[in-house]
């Protein structure tokens, strides 16, 4: 039976520097402060298709919020 990871664990990355521990948004590590690349946020290894979905989520969400603020500032 596999054992469950903690929540900090499952957030945990190796440093290829150093070799410690550090969080997995973290942009530098804690310990040798040497650059942490971050999965998340690396468009550079997404294919296009990837690239492209993601832009429209990100335009499709920022659309929604300026409507919903035109919106609100009409009733208020």
């Amino acid at each position: 039976m596999k054992e469950k990871k903690s929540s900090i664990e499952k957030h945990t990355v190796t440093c290829p520097h150093c070799g410690k521990k550090a969080l997995d948004h973290m942009t530098s590590c804690p310990h040798c402060k040497r650059e942490l690349k971050s999965a998340y946020y690396d468009t550079a290894n997404m294919d296009s298709p990837q690239r492209r979905k993601l832009r429209v989520i990100i335009l499709a969400i920022s659309l929604l919020a300026v409507a919903a603020i035109i919106v609100l500032k009409s009733v208020l």
